[in-house]
């Protein structure tokens, strides 16, 4: 079954008007990952990314805006361990989803600006 995987970002800062939003700004645009017994991180960008759906609570914690790129995968038998490093300007939670617009599996929000989030 193939899992899509948001990770939403809150942003502080100015950012230009102008530019586009990231390719995988939606579900449907989701960037495949690929599962395998290596750690291999992928680079990614919120810079003008939007919001596709309202803030949800993970954690308790509810952020005030949810500005989400997407990511999907196929999990392997074994389970998987899902990392998300925040930097210094923004705060990261991630979601893991059974399918666009679906059931939340799980989530984690439980640092903040520049933490990293996991999900096992």
């Amino acid at each position: 079954m193939k899992h899509y995987l948001t990770a939403a970002l809150m942003i502080t800062g100015i950012t230009c008007m102008f530019a586009s939003p990231p390719a995988n700004d939606d579900c449907v645009n989701a960037i495949p990952l690929t599962v395998n017994s290596l750690c291999v991180f992928t680079s990614g960008t919120v810079d003008q990314a939007t919001q596709s759906a309202p803030p949800a609570t993970c954690n308790g914690l509810t952020s005030a805006s949810a500005f989400d790129v997407w990511y999907s995968f196929v999990a392997g038998a074994n389970g998987q361990n899902i990392t998300v490093k925040g930097s210094g300007s923004f705060d990261a939670s991630v979601m893991l989803l059974d399918n666009c617009g679906g059931t939340v599996v799980n989530c984690s929000d439980q640092t903040g600006l520049g933490g990293t989030e996991m999900i096992v």
